[in-house]
């Protein structure tokens, strides 16, 4: 152990050469990393400042955006349930069993009524009618992504109808995930209200559309856009199931997404967001419908190019400063050669080792040195032999 300890002293502590790249290293290569380390750390907190006020506004247009989508279906709700010919057949309706040509002639009547005003939107898959007394109608258009709407339809009408019937207000729900009539590569979600017939002030029953949720989904995330691949946009109705995302979870719960396991829901902030793991989220409440517009926003996803391009800048100069610092070695090497080699040449003279001589290696001012200490060891020598000729003489002479 002390054989080490004096090991590292002579080559650590007194060696001018580790002297020099230690204090090069100090100097130059632990202060740029350091700067740099503190400017990445400085620009990573401004980034996120100012993320947090983009993704304020960007809550905001999104919410502008799916407002017109939701005013357009509302408007078709509130046109359909108020309309007076529409309300008559549905009074007509209630006093009719299914299975009558009288059924059958109001149904045409119907189909072509509703046809006129939902033509315009291939999303809306199916338009439920249900009068007072529990007579159905349901008009779907495309019926091989429908079917599960018609068996949910026919199995929850009456519970659908009395739910409606109580309700002053429209209410938008979906076919959720726990539902024997879920269909993961179909997910719809419905809005529906009670409808009025105002001329004789006379509630008539209650009417339904159930909708795919592709187009508000397109509205909120737009896969044109450049932050879609880290970005994820909810909607989500008052009892925490989503209406739409990225992902098609339409009916699901939101605490069961395994996406977004370490998010707590319950603790969201609005508008500018919280940071929950590795996740910018935030919310915002929407005009209709009691929906909350939740954004997602995977940061380190966001940052990755920023990282990788702080990376890159601090691993090309900690590259130049190694090479920096081993050319400086390379320079410097002959000069501290030439030093210890004078240094190590004195420490080996003295009265057995009398041949000592310096070899003219250097070509600068240390070549000076090297002269000047082989002709000081020569005049020694000189002397010293003059010393033991004289010093024979005056034994010769006694």
């Amino acid at each position: 152990m002390r054989k080490f300890i004096q090991w590292i002293k002579g080559h650590f502590l007194y060696k001018k050469r580790y002297h020099i790249n230690i204090f090069l290293f100090f100097v130059t290569f632990l202060p740029v990393i350091s700067i740099q380390l503190f400017n990445y750390e400085k620009t990573s907190e401004m980034l996120l400042t100012k993320n947090h006020s983009l993704l304020a506004d960007n809550l905001q247009l999104t919410q502008n955006s799916i407002n017109n989508v939701l005013t357009d279906y509302k408007r078709i709700l509130f046109q359909i349930s108020t309309d007076v010919t529409c309300m008559d057949n549905i009074l007509e309706l209630s006093k009719v069993s299914p299975d009558s040509a009288e059924y059958r002639r109001i149904s045409e009547s119907l189909e072509t009524y509703i046809k006129a005003n939902i033509l315009m939107y291939p999303e809306i898959q199916a338009l439920c009618v249900i009068s007072t007394t529990g007579t159905p109608y349901i008009y779907v258009q495309k019926r091989q992504k429908t079917q599960p709407i018609i068996d949910y339809f026919e199995a929850n009408k009456e519970e659908l109808n009395h739910l409606l019937l109580s309700s002053t207000r429209s209410i938008i729900g979906s076919i959720h995930d726990g539902s024997p009539y879920y269909d993961p590569e179909h997910p719809v979600f419905f809005l529906g209200s009670r409808t009025i017939h105002y001329e004789k002030m006379k509630i008539t029953g209650s009417i339904l559309l159930f909708i795919s949720p592709d187009k508000m989904n397109a509205a909120i995330n737009n896969p044109d856009s450049q932050v879609y691949p880290f970005t994820d946009k909810l909607l989500v109705d008052s009892s925490g199931r989503l209406i739409c995302s990225k992902d098609r979870h339409t009916g699901k719960i939101l605490n069961s997404l395994e996406n977004y396991k370490g998010i707590d829901w319950d603790s969201l902030s609005s508008d500018s967001g919280d940071m929950q793991g590795d996740y910018l989220v935030s919310q915002i409440p929407l005009e209709h419908f009691d929906l909350h517009l939740v954004n997602i926003v995977d940061y380190r996803q966001m940052t990755k190019d920023l990282e990788a391009l702080w990376t890159t800048i601090t691993l090309a100069i900690s590259a130049i400063l190694l090479v920096a610092m081993l050319v400086a070695y390379v320079l410097c090497h002959k000069f501290i050669f030439s030093i210890e080699n004078v240094a190590a040449k004195m420490n080996l003279f003295d009265e057995n080792h009398l041949d000592v001589k310096i070899r003219n290696m250097s070509r600068n001012e240390l070549r000076i040195i090297e002269s000047s200490f082989n002709r000081m060891l020569g005049q020694i020598r000189g002397l010293l032999d003059e010393n033991k000729q004289q010093y024979k003489k005056i034994c010769e002479a006694e």
